[in-house]
């Protein structure tokens, strides 16, 4: 129901400023197949980039490392460097908004 969206939502708020000064440091990259959630993750005022469409495994590995950023992604194919291996969070839910509370609980 709407209301238990909004519910949610407003929890997700609250665990997310209670995490904020711990985590403060976190950054992180996502593939353009993850817009929606990388808005939602801009909307708690978490560093959150995006590449284009079509960029290469490559790019967002190269951009994890760069940057210091962790990668979130749902696809399991992902080819990244050994340097980028250990940046590399798999999301396990499939709505940007379930996505968005694994990543406050997770991270």
């Amino acid at each position: 129901t709407e209301a238990a969206q909004e519910a949610d939502a407003s929890d997700a708020v609250g665990l997310m400023r209670n995490k904020k000064a711990v985590n403060a440091h976190l950054r992180f990259v996502l593939p353009a197949s993850l817009g929606k959630l990388m808005r939602k993750m801009r909307g708690l005022g978490l560093d959150t980039t995006i590449l284009p469409e079509g960029a290469p495994s490559q790019q967002l590995a190269a951009a994890a490392v760069r940057e210091n950023r962790v990668v979130l992604t749902r696809s399991r194919k992902l080819q990244l460097s050994a340097k980028a291996a250990d940046r590399v969070y798999y999301l396990r839910q499939e709505g940007a908004d379930e996505q968005l509370r694994e990543v406050i609980d997770v991270f």
